[in-house]
């Protein structure tokens, strides 16, 4: 009888074994299939769990160039004192961007392009007269040296960028100086705002991306270019031409003729277009 006892015994204990080790198994791969869940929902496109990086205030290039990080936000682009600048809208920035301190220098010119600027004035003076498709073809020369995608700043990045976190222009206040120009002077003559960018008042006219409309109607919300329209223009912003007053600055707008020499720039990129 004991035998029988322990036989028995024996195949309980042999049932319950094999039925748990699948059990058990199957317990293992969901607790193992939980901790790649993240993994894989990133691996099929879905919302990504990794941490994003934070940028620095400040990047500087393998060339030297200095750049500014100009954070996400939103403001009030535009102004009713000029037909050009209407209507007056709200934009919003869902990402931010870098935008380089200075105005592009003539040593940094001469160490992309390979030539010294043809209106050489000296190395830590801005380019000038220079026309659109130069500036371009600079930000093209520039992304295979350290493979950032380099640019032009859109319209909607440069006034933002100008007015540093101001929201609304108002009568006399820190957008509407009066300047003189005079003579050119070398970059970090006027400045910092508050994103920390030089110049953006004074000195040399800067290029942007966009193609140049008479107004802001259907102007786009989000900050993006405006890359079609009725002309090959392009927009011309910041200072005016040497040797004159120049008032309103950060929200006059001109077009300029992209083949033709006009005006300087500066170089911006995101973050993420590494």
């Amino acid at each position: 009888n004991r035998n029988r006892k322990r036989l028995s015994m024996l195949r309980v204990i042999i049932v319950l074994i094999v039925v748990s080790v699948p059990v058990l198994a199957m317990m293992s791969g969901q607790t193992e299939h939980a901790a790649n869940a993240p993994v894989e929902s990133w691996l099929k496109g879905k919302q990504a769990v990794l941490p994003k990086p934070t940028p620095p205030s400040s990047f500087t290039n393998a060339i030297g160039m200095e750049f500014c990080w100009i954070p996400p936000g939103s403001y009030t682009m535009g102004s009713n004192d000029y037909v050009e600048t209407q209507p007056v809208h709200r934009v919003k920035f869902k990402k931010g961007f870098y935008l380089s301190k200075y105005e592009v220098t003539q040593a940094q010119w001469q160490r992309v392009a390979k030539s010294q600027f043809k209106y050489y004035k000296g190395d830590n003076f801005p380019v000038y007269f220079t026309s659109w498709y130069e500036c371009r073809k600079f930000c093209e020369q520039m992304n295979k040296i350290d493979g950032y995608d380099y640019r032009l700043p859109t319209e909607a990045e440069w006034e933002y960028a100008c007015r540093g976190g101001y929201q609304e222009i108002t009568k006399d206040g820190p957008l509407r100086p009066r300047l003189f120009v005079g003579p050119l002077k070398e970059v970090g003559h006027i400045g910092p705002n508050p994103f920390g960018l030089y110049d953006m008042l004074g000195n040399a006219k800067e290029w942007c991306v966009d193609v140049f409309h008479p107004n802001y109607e259907s102007a786009p919300a989000d900050g993006f270019p405006r890359l079609y329209g009725a002309t090959s223009f392009r927009v011309v912003r910041g200072a005016g031409r040497q040797n004159e007053e120049i008032k309103d600055s950060s929200i006059r707008r001109i077009g300029g003729e992209p083949h033709s020499d006009w005006a300087g720039f500066r170089v911006a990129f995101f973050y993420d277009s590494q």
